[in-house]
């Protein structure tokens, strides 16, 4: 979260960003890729920047939906989490966490937590 490319975000993108992220870790990592939708659904006033997000890498662009970029260790660790209903829970949790973290200026505790 301390990473050059997201301290270089406006802070409307930021919090955009960090919005989808917690609407993505209600539904299995995936967004529809409607930036209209998402406006309505995270009761934003602007669009979000869905362009600049995927061509950043914060996000995974697909036919009709946006995925969270995943590594490939961490999509076979995802696959395992899966396994579980606990497991996924503690995701969501995780997620939600991170974002407060974010959405407070916490960077540093957010990344501390994206790591474990």
């Amino acid at each position: 979260m301390a990473d050059y490319q997201f301290t270089q975000l406006s802070d409307t993108d930021k919090c955009h960003l960090i919005l989808i992220w917690l609407e993505a870790s209600n539904s299995d990592g995936a967004v529809p890729n409607d930036p209209d939708f998402l406006r309505r659904r995270l009761g934003t006033k602007r669009n979000p920047n869905l362009k600049l997000f995927i061509n950043q890498g914060w996000l995974v662009e697909s036919a009709s939906t946006i995925r969270l970029h995943q590594t490939e260790t961490e999509k076979n660790k995802r696959k395992k989490e899966v396994r579980s209903t606990a497991s996924l829970e503690n995701v969501v949790d995780k997620n939600r966490k991170i974002a407060e973290y974010l959405a407070s200026g916490n960077l540093d505790a957010a990344k501390r937590l994206r790591d474990t």
